[in-house]
């Protein structure tokens, strides 16, 4: 769809009237999705100033905006002789960095064929659309379904080639990358997450208490995890023999957190003792501070291109959806993804169980009517459902906090973006009915030891899992690993991570801010009066 299409010779005027075109261009077809339009006028304006230096005024130059598959396109065009205009000569050096510390490269090509034309294209990126994760998820799904039954017609040898070689060796693949990844992501999420709490002995009392609430919150989770799974999923039961030798596992089990030396963890992928050794270094780097500017530093570098790494892979998230599903019926596993129904049923009613009881605690302590809480936390909420980001929802989160729950911003500006890295309670429910229910489902026993480890683990991982999008697929083969589960029963559990995940950051979002509330009021830093205040956005 062509949204501007002109022709005419460069001037000052027309360059300035053409970036306002294309501004007006962008936004009518972007819609809600337009983002900020700042850097767009100044790359409009420099690739036009630049076809007018390098190219002159004596031919006309040509602007075409369209939209195609849903991306929005700037070209440009004008005739004359091959030359690049967006190389980096040393003339042009000072305009050129305009577009490249920005980061903006836009594409070139001379159509000769054409009578030699000079033509450069530039995309505009727009704001993602919601739920597009979630969406991709459920496409993934019905692909799968439709390409198990078009593989059903093909020869038995191709059958073969497709489902035992292509699909679950992919499959395989893909669960090792995510596995490669997880391990120095929790790492420095870990240590990050530490060394940022450097201001914490100014808060003193604040920051004690907010952990220790936290983790409350966390044994309550651990307490929810052990009765749904043990209803749902019952644990094996030995003698006395065997529970005696069952306490002596679990004396070993924590002296295996403990590491012999730093190296073999990380090339063993034993991920307990790697988060041990990144609590130790954190602890470390936090005790010596300012000695340590430089290391921090490099763990903060170090946690951000991982970060970035990850968040590369997790756009393939849909992909591994689909190669699981597809795994899973061609391997006669079908009956699996039935079972799935049960791990819903057990993780919904335990994560509301969890919100009920924070709920009845905040209402009893602080003796505010739960609808007018409510109605305070909505703008939160919904954000943090439409985008599955508590990061998106910061902003939000904070005025909340401060502005409509009467909170010390003194308090807020540290407790907020500590608790979205560390505080996910219904996040260690998630991690506990998963692992606990794909054991169960492929009839692997959990013994009371292994359900100790389970639950352990759930509440560790909750807490290093880093706060992106994902973030519950990319752990999974930590918890795999940890409770000795096959990483070929992973299948089911994407697809579990891809669904009853998406709704992980709304509810630890909305628990937070109650969380924080009644923190608040034990250590009276909460605006009574502005608290029992109705608020009407």
């Amino acid at each position: 769809m062509i949204l501007l299409d002109e022709k005419e010779y460069l001037s000052d005027t027309q360059i300035s009237r053409w970036v306002d075109k294309s501004e007006a261009a962008y936004k009518k077809a972007a819609g809600k999705r337009a983002a900020d339009t700042k850097k767009l006028r100044i790359t409009i304006e420099e690739m036009l100033i630049r076809f007018r230096n390098t190219y002159g005024t004596a031919e006309i130059c040509r602007i075409v905006v369209r939209k195609s598959f849903g991306r929005i396109i700037f070209e440009i065009t004008q005739h004359g002789e091959s030359k690049n205009c967006f190389i980096t000569d040393d003339d042009l050096l000072g305009s050129y960095d305009i577009l490249a510390n920005m980061g903006i490269y836009p594409k070139y090509a001379y159509l000769s064929a054409s009578g030699g034309i000079n033509k450069a294209s530039y995309e505009y990126a727009q704001k993602p659309q919601k739920n597009q994760m979630l969406l991709k998820i459920f496409a993934a799904i019905i692909l799968a379904v439709l390409c198990f039954f078009s593989i059903q017609i093909l020869p038995d040898a191709h059958k073969t080639l497709v489902t035992d070689i292509l699909t679950k060796q992919i499959f395989r693949k893909m669960c090792n990358v995510l596995s490669a990844l997880a391990t120095p992501l929790v790492f420095f999420a870990v240590v990050v997450g530490i060394t940022g709490m450097s201001d914490i002995a100014s808060f003193g009392k604040i920051g004690k208490t907010v952990c220790i609430r936290m983790l409350g919150t966390y044994m309550i989770a651990v307490c929810i995890i052990a009765a749904g799974c043990a209803l749902a999923f019952p644990m094996q039961t030995g003698t006395s023999s065997t529970q005696g030798n069952a306490l002596k596992q679990v004396l070993q089990m924590i002296l295996d957190i403990i590491p012999d030396n730093l190296i073999n963890p990380f090339a063993a992928d034993n991920d307990l003792q790697v988060i041990a050794i990144a609590l130790f270094t954190g602890v470390t780097m936090l005790v010596l501070k300012d000695k340590v500017q430089n290391i921090n530093a490099l763990f903060m570098e170090g946690a951000e291109l991982i970060n970035k790494m990850m968040l590369i892979v997790c756009q393939l998230i849909p992909f591994v959806v689909f190669l699981g599903v597809l795994n899973l019926l061609c391997n006669s596993k079908a009956d699996q993804l039935l079972g799935l129904y049960k791990m819903i049923i057990v993780f919904l009613p335990s994560a509301f169980i969890l919100i009920l009881i924070t709920i009845l605690r905040t209402v009893i302590s602080m003796k505010v009517p739960f609808s007018v809480l409510f109605k305070k936390q909505i703008p939160t909420l919904l954000i943090n459902i439409t985008t599955s980001s508590q990061i998106t929802a910061l902003p939000e989160n904070m005025k909340c906090c401060k502005e409509k729950f009467g909170i010390d911003g003194k308090m807020i500006d540290f407790a907020i973006p500590f608790g979205i890295v560390t505080y996910m309670p219904t996040g260690a429910i998630f991690f506990g009915v998963t692992v606990w229910g794909l054991a169960f489902l492929n009839n692997i026993p959990v013994p009371p030891l292994m359900a100790i480890k389970i639950m352990i683990m759930s509440v560790i991982v909750a807490i290093a899992a880093p706060p992106i999008p994902g973030s519950g697929i990319i752990v999974l083969p930590i918890l795999f690993a940890s409770c000795g589960l096959p990483t070929e029963y992973m299948s089911l559990g994407i697809i579990f991570a891809s669904l009853a995940g998406y709704i992980l950051p709304a509810c630890n979002g909305f628990l937070i801010q109650l969380e924080l509330l009644m923190t608040a009021n034990k250590l009276n830093m909460v605006d009574k009066e502005k608290l029992k205040k109705k608020w009407s956005d």
